[in-house]
Protein backbone atom coordinates (compact mmCIF):
# COMPACT_ATOMS: atom_id res chain seq x y z
CA UNK A 1 0.00 0.00 0.00
CA UNK A 2 1.33 3.66 -0.86
CA UNK A 3 1.09 6.08 1.30
CA UNK A 4 2.01 9.62 1.97
CA UNK A 5 4.95 10.51 3.12
CA UNK A 6 4.00 11.15 6.80
CA UNK A 7 2.37 8.14 8.68
CA UNK A 8 1.73 8.84 12.81
CA UNK A 9 1.44 5.41 14.53
CA UNK A 10 0.13 5.19 18.02
CA UNK A 11 2.30 3.74 20.86
CA UNK A 12 1.49 0.70 23.38
CA UNK A 13 2.18 2.58 26.18
CA UNK A 14 -0.93 5.06 25.22
CA UNK A 15 0.47 8.10 25.88
CA UNK A 16 2.64 9.08 23.28
CA UNK A 17 2.78 8.83 19.00
CA UNK A 18 5.53 8.06 16.46
CA UNK A 19 6.12 9.67 13.20
CA UNK A 20 7.77 8.37 10.92
CA UNK A 21 9.16 10.61 7.47
CA UNK A 22 10.82 9.82 4.44
CA UNK A 23 11.42 11.42 0.99
CA UNK A 24 9.85 9.22 -0.88
CA UNK A 25 6.64 7.31 -0.72
CA UNK A 26 6.60 4.48 2.07
CA UNK A 27 5.18 1.36 0.88
CA UNK A 28 3.07 -0.85 3.45
CA UNK A 29 3.12 -4.56 2.96
CA UNK A 30 1.35 -6.73 5.42
CA UNK A 31 2.85 -9.97 3.83
CA UNK A 32 6.23 -8.64 3.85
CA UNK A 33 5.95 -7.18 7.51
CA UNK A 34 4.81 -10.64 8.46
CA UNK A 35 8.02 -12.48 6.47
CA UNK A 36 10.42 -9.98 8.18
CA UNK A 37 9.59 -10.82 11.27
CA UNK A 38 9.34 -14.49 11.24
CA UNK A 39 12.44 -14.42 9.04
CA UNK A 40 14.95 -12.16 12.01
CA UNK A 41 12.90 -12.91 15.30
CA UNK A 42 16.26 -12.04 16.99
CA UNK A 43 16.35 -8.61 15.55
CA UNK A 44 12.57 -8.07 17.09
CA UNK A 45 13.03 -9.55 20.57
CA UNK A 46 12.63 -5.58 22.21
CA UNK A 47 8.92 -5.77 20.63
CA UNK A 48 7.78 -8.91 22.52
CA UNK A 49 7.17 -7.47 25.52
CA UNK A 50 4.49 -5.09 23.32
CA UNK A 51 2.43 -7.71 21.70
CA UNK A 52 4.15 -6.23 18.32
CA UNK A 53 4.18 -9.94 17.02
CA UNK A 54 2.44 -9.56 13.32
CA UNK A 55 1.25 -7.20 11.28
CA UNK A 56 -2.39 -7.89 12.66
CA UNK A 57 -0.60 -6.37 15.96
CA UNK A 58 1.24 -3.47 14.06
CA UNK A 59 -0.85 -1.88 11.96
CA UNK A 60 -3.77 -0.82 14.25
CA UNK A 61 -1.49 1.36 15.91
CA UNK A 62 -1.95 3.39 12.75
CA UNK A 63 -2.80 7.05 13.59
CA UNK A 64 -3.09 9.02 10.20
CA UNK A 65 -0.79 10.05 6.90
CA UNK A 66 0.37 12.82 5.58
CA UNK A 67 -2.95 15.10 4.95
CA UNK A 68 -4.92 14.73 8.39
CA UNK A 69 -1.81 14.73 10.00
CA UNK A 70 -0.90 18.17 8.74
CA UNK A 71 -4.54 19.68 9.04
CA UNK A 72 -4.30 18.39 12.93
CA UNK A 73 -1.18 20.59 13.57
CA UNK A 74 -1.18 23.31 11.24
CA UNK A 75 -1.51 25.70 14.13
CA UNK A 76 0.41 24.00 16.33
CA UNK A 77 3.79 25.35 17.95
CA UNK A 78 7.57 24.20 17.01
CA UNK A 79 8.93 22.02 19.50
CA UNK A 80 12.62 23.72 19.84
CA UNK A 81 15.18 24.53 22.55
CA UNK A 82 14.05 27.48 23.33
CA UNK A 83 10.03 26.69 23.67
CA UNK A 84 10.32 22.88 24.26
CA UNK A 85 6.73 20.92 23.73
CA UNK A 86 6.42 17.07 25.25
CA UNK A 87 4.23 15.19 23.11
CA UNK A 88 1.47 17.87 23.21
CA UNK A 89 2.13 20.05 25.86
CA UNK A 90 5.25 22.35 27.39
CA UNK A 91 6.97 20.04 29.78
CA UNK A 92 5.68 22.25 33.15
CA UNK A 93 2.34 22.21 31.72
CA UNK A 94 2.60 18.62 33.32
CA UNK A 95 2.84 19.93 37.18
CA UNK A 96 -0.43 20.19 37.29
CA UNK A 97 -3.38 18.62 35.85
CA UNK A 98 -1.64 15.58 34.30
CA UNK A 99 -4.47 13.01 33.65
CA UNK A 100 -6.19 15.84 31.73
CA UNK A 101 -3.42 16.34 29.44
CA UNK A 102 -2.92 12.62 28.79
CA UNK A 103 -7.30 12.11 28.29
CA UNK A 104 -6.47 15.15 25.68
CA UNK A 105 -3.69 13.73 24.30
CA UNK A 106 -5.84 10.31 23.93
CA UNK A 107 -8.81 12.20 22.41
CA UNK A 108 -6.41 14.23 19.85
CA UNK A 109 -4.79 10.94 18.45
CA UNK A 110 -8.24 9.18 18.71
CA UNK A 111 -10.06 12.10 16.37
CA UNK A 112 -7.09 11.36 13.91
CA UNK A 113 -7.24 7.78 13.60
CA UNK A 114 -11.37 7.83 13.30
CA UNK A 115 -10.97 9.96 10.10
CA UNK A 116 -8.00 9.05 8.69
CA UNK A 117 -8.10 5.01 9.19
CA UNK A 118 -11.11 3.49 6.52
CA UNK A 119 -9.04 5.07 3.95
CA UNK A 120 -5.81 3.33 5.23
CA UNK A 121 -7.55 0.16 5.63
CA UNK A 122 -9.03 0.16 2.58
CA UNK A 123 -5.23 0.70 0.59
CA UNK A 124 -3.92 -2.23 2.58
CA UNK A 125 -3.31 -5.32 0.17
CA UNK A 126 -5.15 -7.99 1.72
CA UNK A 127 -6.71 -11.58 0.86
CA UNK A 128 -10.08 -11.43 1.61
CA UNK A 129 -9.49 -13.64 5.09
CA UNK A 130 -6.94 -11.35 5.84
CA UNK A 131 -9.11 -8.62 5.57
CA UNK A 132 -11.98 -9.95 7.88
CA UNK A 133 -9.53 -10.85 10.46
CA UNK A 134 -8.18 -6.78 10.09
CA UNK A 135 -11.52 -5.22 10.22
CA UNK A 136 -12.34 -7.35 13.15
CA UNK A 137 -9.20 -6.41 14.73
CA UNK A 138 -9.16 -2.74 13.93
CA UNK A 139 -12.74 -2.85 15.22
CA UNK A 140 -11.95 -4.64 18.80
CA UNK A 141 -8.84 -1.83 18.85
CA UNK A 142 -11.58 0.93 18.22
CA UNK A 143 -13.74 -0.47 21.17
CA UNK A 144 -10.47 -0.90 23.16
CA UNK A 145 -9.81 2.99 22.59
CA UNK A 146 -13.38 4.38 23.70
CA UNK A 147 -12.99 1.96 26.60
CA UNK A 148 -9.48 3.26 27.13
CA UNK A 149 -10.49 6.70 27.58
CA UNK A 150 -13.60 5.61 29.84
CA UNK A 151 -10.72 4.27 31.99
CA UNK A 152 -8.51 7.18 32.17
CA UNK A 153 -11.84 9.52 33.09
CA UNK A 154 -12.57 7.28 36.01
CA UNK A 155 -14.20 3.64 35.04
CA UNK A 156 -15.66 2.08 37.94
CA UNK A 157 -13.03 -0.46 38.62
CA UNK A 158 -15.28 -3.26 39.03
CA UNK A 159 -15.98 -2.63 35.41
CA UNK A 160 -12.49 -3.16 34.21
CA UNK A 161 -12.20 -6.24 33.77
CA UNK A 162 -15.21 -6.92 32.60
CA UNK A 163 -14.90 -4.44 29.68
CA UNK A 164 -11.44 -5.13 28.68
CA UNK A 165 -12.31 -8.86 28.78
CA UNK A 166 -14.49 -8.92 26.22
CA UNK A 167 -12.94 -6.42 24.20
CA UNK A 168 -9.80 -9.04 23.61
CA UNK A 169 -12.42 -12.18 23.03
CA UNK A 170 -13.02 -9.97 19.79
CA UNK A 171 -9.67 -10.45 18.63
CA UNK A 172 -7.43 -12.99 21.15
CA UNK A 173 -4.48 -12.94 18.20
CA UNK A 174 -4.03 -9.40 18.53
CA UNK A 175 -1.21 -9.65 20.79
CA UNK A 176 -0.38 -6.02 21.27
CA UNK A 177 -4.25 -5.93 22.23
CA UNK A 178 -3.69 -8.57 24.87
CA UNK A 179 0.10 -6.74 25.86
CA UNK A 180 -1.78 -3.51 26.62
CA UNK A 181 -4.55 -4.96 29.03
CA UNK A 182 -2.33 -6.61 30.27
CA UNK A 183 -0.52 -3.57 31.59
CA UNK A 184 -3.75 -2.19 32.87
CA UNK A 185 -4.61 -4.92 35.17
CA UNK A 186 -1.44 -5.11 36.53
CA UNK A 187 -1.11 -1.32 37.12
CA UNK A 188 -4.66 -2.02 39.15
CA UNK A 189 -3.34 -5.16 41.12
CA UNK A 190 0.14 -2.86 42.16
CA UNK A 191 -2.63 0.14 43.31
CA UNK A 192 -4.15 -2.26 46.05
CA UNK A 193 -2.64 -1.89 49.14
CA UNK A 194 -3.94 -5.21 50.59
CA UNK A 195 -1.99 -7.61 49.86
CA UNK A 196 -4.53 -10.60 49.65
CA UNK A 197 -6.20 -8.55 46.85
CA UNK A 198 -3.17 -7.58 45.39
CA UNK A 199 -1.79 -11.18 44.68
CA UNK A 200 -5.91 -12.07 43.33
CA UNK A 201 -5.63 -8.92 40.97
CA UNK A 202 -2.06 -10.45 39.87
CA UNK A 203 -3.72 -13.73 38.72
CA UNK A 204 -6.22 -11.98 36.84
CA UNK A 205 -3.46 -10.34 35.02
CA UNK A 206 -1.21 -13.35 34.34
CA UNK A 207 -4.54 -15.31 33.41
CA UNK A 208 -4.41 -13.42 30.20
CA UNK A 209 -1.42 -15.51 29.14
CA UNK A 210 -1.90 -19.32 30.00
Amino acid sequence: MPVETGLSFRSTTNDMALVVGALEVIEIDPARMDRRLAAQPEAFTSLEPYGLTSAMAILPHFVAADEPLRNAVRDAGVNSLDFPRYEFFYPWDYAMGQANHMVANHSFLFDLKRNAHSRFAAGLDLEPSQRDRFNQTLRAEFLYLTRFHSFLTGMAPEEVHRVFDTTLAMAPWNDSLRARIYAQYAYIASTRHDPRERARLERKASSLYP
